[in-house]
């Protein structure tokens, strides 16, 4: 799966989620990564980085529109944002705003 902001790549190959097994894990435990967690509709969904290293958290509605951008430091829990998609990313230099759209290819 490939993530686009305003028409440029913001990412590339990501592995996509799709199950509670894999929505639980996240990057737990990974140096480096990014994953893409599709929730097949919009829900609460709240995120702990326990075992993880600071990453940023993109939160992702249905219409593909950034609702939440958290820079989360690890050992933290973090409030319940409704949406579908969240993609994280230890890359800390990919960072968008609320209101942007993706693109997911």
């Amino acid at each position: 799966m490939h993530l686009k902001v305003d028409g440029r790549i913001l990412s590339k190959n990501v592995p996509i989620a799709n199950n509670w097994f894999r929505y639980i894990l996240g990057l737990m435990g990974f140096q480096k990564g990014e994953l893409l967690m599709d929730f097949k509709k919009e829900i609460p969904i709240e995120i702990h980085t326990f075992f993880c290293r600071p990453m940023n958290l993109i939160f992702i509605n249905s219409k593909g529109e950034v609702v939440e951008f958290i820079k989360a430091k690890p050992w933290k829990v973090f409030p319940y944002v409704k949406a579908r998609y969240v993609f994280e990313t230890t890359n800390l230099k990919k960072i968008v705003k609320k209101g942007q759209k993706i693109t997911l290819d």
